[in-house]
């Protein structure tokens, strides 16, 4: 029963789901993690940090003042906060921005922020020029329900305490850097442009605010893909980086056009780009984890399942892809036997939930992927009397479906299927 086909190709743009329970850890580029998160706040903004001096993070604080976003921060008492004009606290005074500080000999040592009291980040990282560019630092990020309000707690009580300012030049503060790391973070400030240079919503991934002809380039991009068009599909992606160059969702149709034209590294490494840009692209993880099971790297394909899975946990294609995925790490002659036959047995599992999932929603849509994935997933579990009859039902509703929603690559699958299927019951 051997099929050259994949499980899940369609290109499903996801815009940001809601949120599960779901944590996760970054070494590197935390600077763009943070951008990419609290541009995206809704309601509040909560923040907690020994020493402030980014002007990039700040200009996205500035931003938000301007959408309604409750804003309020607490800060150190340390005067390297308020000695920086590229980092004016008193402007986040005047536009309604909470700022408030801890006084010696009580150090707020936090770095954390809150966002709309459903994410949280948090970890070494201040929010300083230092630490994005000479340290090595960590952050984790999270949307656990419990651990967000562990620290919205902490937060409340750090501001009742906290003393709110009303005027810098009226307020005497302390020091605590050392001499070394406050001349380190003097130099690095005055090397930075100006604010009106340093960030725009294409440098933080936000592609909600890139406008109308953004989202029209990446739908005729998309469209080229779905009809099979990956050449084409890349290079209107390419063009279009260069007018907004930190577009995630462009570099992850990139990354799956690759995967179509079997360049898996390439298709790794555009991923990755765009789960860089931003980590909440779970469609990015999904495309990361087929992308290194087919370079036979077992633990990093999981680990993306893992966080796509994590976040959407009753997304049928994530599992129908991670199914796929360890049914190839179960082929692969590399492995030992008994890992062989642990992928097989994940694989199984992964498929039956896919079943699972597709036949409770089967009331609710009645699209024709819900009935190529359940098909597919009976296929592979050699139920091939239900896949046919789901691959037929997914080839009837495919003609209704809208061109924008019609996968090329799809409709080929399921008639490969039904013919291989048919083939056999001869």
């Amino acid at each position: 029963m051997k099929t050259n086909g994949t499980i899940y190709g369609s290109y499903k743009k996801l815009k940001y789901p809601k949120l599960y329970e779901m944590t996760t850890a970054f070494f590197s580029s935390i600077e763009k993690i943070i951008l990419s998160n609290i541009s995206k706040t809704k309601h509040t903004l909560q923040i907690a940090v020994a020493w402030f001096t980014n002007p990039k993070l700040s200009e996205c604080i500035l931003n938000l003042s301007n959408k309604n976003v409750y804003l309020e921060i607490i800060l150190s008492d340390d005067d390297i906060n308020f000695s920086n004009p590229k980092n004016n606290f008193q402007e986040f005074i005047n536009e309604g921005i909470i700022v408030k500080i801890t006084r010696f000999p009580s150090l707020m040592h936090h770095k954390f922020c809150i966002i709309d009291e459903k994410i949280i980040i948090s970890g070494s990282y201040n929010w300083t020029l230092g630490a994005e560019k000479n340290n090595f630092e960590n952050v984790i990020l999270s949307t656990d329900i419990n651990l967000v309000s562990l620290y919205v707690n902490e937060f409340n009580r750090l501001s009742q305490l906290a003393e709110k300012l009303v005027s810098i030049t009226d307020t005497t503060f302390n020091s605590y850097m050392s001499k070394t790391e406050k001349s380190r973070e003097v130099e690095l400030l005055t090397t930075v442009s100006s604010l009106g240079d340093l960030i725009d919503d294409a440098e933080i991934g936000n592609e909600e605010s890139l406008g109308e002809e953004f989202e029209l380039l990446l739908d005729d991009a998309e469209l080229l893909y779905l009809q099979g068009k990956h050449q084409d599909s890349i290079n209107l992606c390419k063009e279009s980086l260069k007018k907004y160059p930190n577009s995630s969702d462009m570099y992850e149709l990139i990354a799956s056009s690759k995967w179509r034209q079997g360049k898996f590294e390439e298709q790794v490494e555009y991923a990755q780009k765009a789960v860089d840009i931003d980590n909440l692209n779970y469609q990015a993880y999904n495309t990361l984890g087929n992308g290194y099971a087919k370079l036979k790297n077992e633990s990093k394909s999981i680990e993306a399942y893992r966080i796509c899975i994590s976040a959407n946990p009753e997304n049928y294609v994530y599992y129908g892809n991670r199914g796929k995925s360890y049914r190839e790490l179960g082929k692969d002659t590399n492995f030992s036997k008994q890992m062989r036959s642990q992928f097989m047995l994940k694989a199984s599992s992964d498929l039956e939930k896919v079943i699972e999932i597709t036949t409770k929603l089967e009331r609710k849509e009645n699209g024709y992927g819900l009935f190529y994935s359940r098909g597919i997933a009976f296929f592979y579990l050699n139920k091939l009397m239900f896949a046919k009859n789901d691959l037929k039902k997914a080839l009837e509703l495919y003609s209704d479906a809208a061109k924008n929603q019609q996968d090329i690559h799809e409709y080929r699958e399921i008639k490969k299927l039904i013919e291989e299927i048919e083939s056999m019951n001869k």
